[in-house]
């Protein structure tokens, strides 16, 4: 260049050229958020890439760099895999030319949950999409009883297994009433089992118990309906005269569990 303008003007033109040519090489990251998964269920965890030839996809459980699925070479690449993955996941193989590297995990266990990292590369650039797993489990139901003592109480009693994480359990009333209980939880392998008993006092039997087990993702709710008003003298003799026949006729008697308030 002849002038000092002339050579800006060259600069300047060249410099935009410079930044497209390196920019297919950047490492391009994406947080995509938290997937929950239900215990001993199949889960899928989402990834998508910009759909180019070459591609080299690798499924990662961090930390600790644990591989969980590879593709590359148009085909699974399971040398490396984690024995603890062994069988249990699988892409979707009719999609993958379309950008879809989704992985399908099967039989969701405790120590699936963490993060995990699908990278991808192409002769388009390189990508890293990030996805945390959740693992939850609670059975459908919950078990309660109740027992009526002689002294006017009455114990109700609440409890599940094979829940996780590490639940909650709460008594409610309708009409609302101040209760007291307690809870405790239970290591059950790598679940949890949780019950609750409160004792209530004759006055308070008039009212609708609710119990309810809840978890970060799950809530479970079982509820007890006030029993029926009978009088407890009546019952009172019913069971001596039962409890005579049973004396002298052991096969006259017909009832094993007596309630009074």
């Amino acid at each position: 260049c002849s002038t000092k303008k002339q050579c800006k003007r060259i600069i300047m033109v060249k410099f935009p050229v410079v930044l497209v040519f390196f920019l297919p090489n950047f490492l391009w990251t994406f947080i995509r958020g938290d997937v929950s998964c239900d215990f001993k269920q199949n889960c899928i965890l989402p990834c998508r890439f910009q759909p180019n030839p070459e591609l080299v996809l690798h499924w990662i459980q961090t930390p600790g760099n644990i591989q969980v699925h590879s593709f590359y070479h148009n085909q699974d690449q399971l040398g490396h895999q984690n024995k603890r993955f062994s069988g249990r996941t699988s892409l979707f193989e009719d999609q993958i030319s379309s950008g879809n590297a989704s992985l399908q995990l099967t039989g969701v266990e405790i120590e699936d949950e963490g993060t995990y990292k699908c990278y991808t590369s192409t002769i388009g650039g390189n990508n890293e999409l990030f996805v945390k797993i959740n693992v939850d489990g609670m059975k459908t139901h919950i078990s309660t009883s109740q027992m009526f003592t002689w002294l006017a109480e009455k114990n109700i009693s609440c409890s599940s297994e094979g829940i996780y994480p590490k639940p909650k359990l709460t008594w409610s009333t309708d009409p609302p009433a101040s209760l007291n209980y307690n809870s405790a939880v239970q290591p059950n392998g790598q679940l949890f089992d949780i019950t609750s008993s409160l004792t209530l006092s004759g006055s308070d039997i008039d009212l609708k118990y609710s119990c309810t087990v809840s978890t970060r993702k799950n809530t479970k709710r079982a509820i007890l309906f006030k029993q029926s008003e009978y009088n407890c003298d009546v019952i009172m003799s019913l069971v001596s005269v039962l409890s005579l026949q049973t004396k002298e006729n052991p096969k006259k008697m017909t009832t094993q569990n007596t309630m009074c308030p």
